[in-house]
């Protein structure tokens, strides 16, 4: 990817680099968030380093989402085995997903074995767009998914924003 910087760090956080025409945010990234406050420093970290008539481009579970995605999955091959298992707590809007499994590390006969718990805190779609409209973000369009049909807050699993600054 020529021309392309990658970056991992704290999204609330202010990083100095150069100002970028286009920030991706990932993998739900912003449902990691646990307070509204850390969203809005990410939110204004990304706009700071934006040009001009930059685009932010994220995706973000709504509680449907959160409540579909819950479901237990096992695979496995002799090489490994992944369980995802999950529950949603309707009181603190917040979906809880257990990774836990091992895998053969290459060129042994040793597994290594692996458990991580990730939050998933759920937000009112229409807080998240007052959010970038307050950091300064003009034109905020909502997808269903990754498809081109516009955002539907009564099926939509998973939204995808594309925001100019």
């Amino acid at each position: 990817m020529k021309n392309t910087n990658l970056i991992q760090a704290d999204v609330t956080k202010s990083i100095k680099m150069k100002k970028a025409a286009l920030a991706v945010s990932t993998a739900d990234a912003v449902n990691h968030l646990s307070s509204i406050e850390d969203i809005k420093l990410f939110f204004n970290n990304v706009y700071q380093g934006l040009k001009k008539d930059g685009i932010f481009i994220f995706d973000m579970n709504t509680q449907l989402g959160a409540k579909v995605n819950c479901s237990h999955i096992t695979t496995s091959t002799k090489h490994y085995i992944a369980i995802r298992e999950g529950f949603f707590d309707e009181i603190n809007n917040i979906g809880y997903t257990r990774f836990q499994g091992a895998y053969q590390k290459r060129g042994t006969n040793y597994y290594v074995r692996y458990d991580s718990t990730i939050y998933n805190y759920i937000y009112p779609i229409s807080k998240i767009v007052d959010l970038l409209k307050k950091v300064g973000f003009k034109a905020i369009n909502l997808h269903n998914e990754y498809t081109s049909e516009k955002y539907d807050e009564e099926w939509t699993e998973r939204v995808l924003f594309i925001c100019n600054k």
